[in-house]
């Protein structure tokens, strides 16, 4: 079946983007929200916020994880004391969109895709971009629909875990990042091979 989309994640909608959102490109998640939410809840994908098309994402091939923190998550905690940063989540694009909405008897015969992946960049932060239901009004699916929907995109999302550092994937990380890691992971191998050692010596 042919998937039907939204016309606005087929052509780019921001000059300033790198360009309409392809499948093979990861999209990251920034989980900042009130401490009584759950990092498992559905609430944390607001369904206003994606009724509207505005659940923030941002596109990892076109950004570090030091620009996500500074452009996504830094603003959200500072404009609510209330917030926290979880961490992040990521996803193929093409994943998100392969979420299918439940089809009606009287739909023609193609699947209607239950959310879109929309280009949202600017001079600022050219990897921001826009998820959010393909077709926005209530009358197109039932709110159990919806649900199934969101609960889809809850597991598309957490089968590669929370994340609480860079990593690659999602990121392309930079020479200076790997070089940071290499560094932590060195230190910690040496780390356990003192253990191991002290383990042996032990009587």
């Amino acid at each position: 079946m042919t998937r039907l989309g939204c016309s606005e994640e087929d052509t780019q909608q921001k000059e300033e983007s790198p360009g309409v959102v392809t499948n093979d490109e990861p999209v990251v998640f920034a989980m900042v929200y009130p401490v009584s939410i759950d990092d498992r809840s559905l609430a944390r994908f607001h369904k206003d916020r994606l009724k509207s098309r505005e659940l923030s994402v941002c596109r990892a091939f076109f950004c570090s994880y030091r620009q996500m923190y500074r452009k996504v998550v830094r603003p959200q905690l500072n404009a609510d004391p209330a917030r926290r940063y979880r961490g992040y989540l990521w996803a193929p694009c093409g994943e998100i969109r392969d979420i299918i909405a439940t089809p009606r008897p009287k739909q023609p015969p193609h699947a209607i895709g239950a959310f879109c992946v929309i280009d949202d960049g600017d001079l600022r932060f050219p990897a921001h971009s826009r998820l959010g239901y393909c077709a926005p009004t209530p009358d197109f699916w039932s709110r159990n629909d919806r649900e199934a929907a969101r609960g889809d995109l809850s597991l598309r999302f957490h089968v590669r875990g929370i994340h609480q550092a860079p990593s690659s994937p999602p990121f392309r990380l930079r020479r200076i990042e790997m070089h940071q890691i290499l560094l932590i992971e060195r230190a910690l191998r040496k780390a356990l091979r003192r253990a191991a050692r002290t383990r042996r010596r032990a009587p």
